[in-house]
């Protein structure tokens, strides 16, 4: 995506390092305007639930853009 090759698995595994998140799954789905867009679904860990913006910015630093 975007130039860079990276797998879901990777994602996936970056996405489930977060203190907060217990299980994590990536899918790539067709958006609105035919681009894919890469799709993550987690279960939180109980008692504190990370908000997307929170996700985005870990993820922003072990992941390309």
């Amino acid at each position: 995506m975007r130039g860079y090759r990276i797998e879901l698995g990777e994602i996936e595994v970056a996405l489930a390092r977060h203190a907060q998140v217990a299980e994590a799954v990536v899918v790539a789905q067709p958006g609105s305007d035919g681009e894919q867009r890469l799709v993550g679904y987690f279960v939180a860990r109980p008692s504190n639930t990370p908000t997307p913006a929170v996700l985005r910015e870990y993820l922003r630093t072990t992941l390309p853009d």
